[in-house]
């Protein structure tokens, strides 16, 4: 239900943990040296930090494409999500969460595709005409 996501804020916490906690769930708490690490371990977990990925990629319109380069594109139905991308800024620091927990948790690879697709959706293409305020 992207609607619900884009209304309630404190789960980008649990989904997107960081060292230095900050957000709007107060119940979270930081990320550890040593849980980032047994997250990167483990491959179950490592399976849900990737799942939580797409599902956040899905909720702006986007898609892995490749799970070993972190390759993104543009989703089926990403017009009608960008609108999450316009209406508020709120979107861009729970993105930057999701850069800074991604290379965190040890999804390096994963952070420059992302960013690229987005600086080439606001810079070159002009569809986030919110993010370039």
């Amino acid at each position: 239900n992207f609607e619900l996501l884009e209304r309630h804020h404190g789960y980008i916490q649990w989904l997107f943990p960081v060292f230095e906690n900050a957000g709007m769930n107060f119940q979270s708490v930081a990320l550890g040296k040593d849980e980032a690490r047994d997250i990167r371990q483990n491959l179950d977990c490592a399976k849900r930090v990737i799942r939580s990925y797409r599902l956040m990629l899905h909720f702006y319109g986007l898609q892995l494409d490749d799970e070993i380069t972190g390759q993104v594109s543009r989703g089926p139905n990403w017009q009608q999500r960008y609108q999450f991308l316009n209406c508020s800024s709120h979107n861009y620091l729970r993105i930057n969460r999701i850069l800074t927990s991604l290379g965190e948790l040890g999804f390096e690879r994963y952070k420059r595709p992302l960013y690229e697709l987005l600086h080439h959706e606001i810079v070159d293409n002009g569809h986030i005409p919110h993010a370039r305020r």
